[in-house]
């Protein structure tokens, strides 16, 4: 019995402990432009919310052909739970953002997102190719 009596104060601690060490991480709660997003034109911001303020220690924005976008980033020792940055006009293609953060409790987050410009699409179909023409008539003749 009083075995079975010092599991269950061992147990009701470690539950306590882990509820402790949950409520500590910090959750990226909001993206712009959103993970996966499809976009038609460039964004003018790169944004991101936290669930409580942290330190945004690295952040980083690569295209598709693996190199860095230039935006102004810089690392801050004060804690926010919204940041933003203005973003240069970004050329078509898959971008990749990945962040590093440390909470209010010292611990360091990682984490990383996309999303992808496709470009203007109404340019397009103002000023249609002869070649794309051609597919689309093609095309209804199935």
């Amino acid at each position: 019995m009083k075995i079975l009596k010092t599991l269950k104060i061992v147990s009701a601690i470690a539950v306590l402990l882990m509820a402790t060490t949950v409520s500590a991480h910090v959750d990226l709660t909001e993206t712009v432009p959103a993970d996966e997003a499809m976009l038609m034109q460039s964004p003018a911001t790169l944004k991101q919310t936290f669930s409580a303020p942290v330190r945004m220690m690295k952040l980083s924005l690569i295209d598709a052909e693996k190199k860095a976008v230039k935006f102004g980033f810089a690392a801050s020792a004060t804690a926010a739970s919204e940041f933003e940055w203005p973003l240069p006009t970004l050329k078509e293609g898959e971008y990749q953002v990945s962040w590093i953060v440390m909470g209010q409790d010292g611990h360091k987050m990682t984490g990383d997102y996309g999303f992808m410009l496709h470009g203007d699409m109404k340019m397009e179909a103002k000023q249609p190719s002869s070649q794309s023409l051609n597919h689309q008539s093609h095309s209804h003749q199935h």
